[in-house]
């Protein structure tokens, strides 16, 4: 059984775990959640990780709440992609200028 990866976006900034992992515990068992923070301020950067454990409940999970309003903003919810070891993107990454 492979666990799935998603990359969930569009969040409001003072979301907590606690609200993500039930939110998504609505779709299938949650391995982990990540909030990506601001290293400086740590603000939440409006998207986190979410770590389901399978691939089927990671589906449920994106047809469930894709576009799902959380706080009057609507989730964007896709799989996550392995860009290298231990590091997840969930678009190629951007040309440096």
């Amino acid at each position: 059984m492979l666990s799935s990866r998603l990359h969930v976006g569009n969040l409001e900034e003072h979301i907590g775990l606690d609200e993500l992992r039930a939110l998504f515990e609505r779709a299938g068992r949650v391995i982990s959640i990540e909030i990506v923070r601001d290293q400086a301020t740590g603000r939440s950067k409006g998207y986190a990780f979410v770590e389901m454990a399978t691939r089927e409940e990671g589906a449920r999970a994106i047809a469930m709440l894709n576009g799902h309003h959380v706080n009057y903003r609507p989730l964007i919810v896709k799989t996550s992609r392995e860009a290298g070891r231990g590091t997840y993107r969930s678009e190629p990454p951007r040309r440096k200028e």
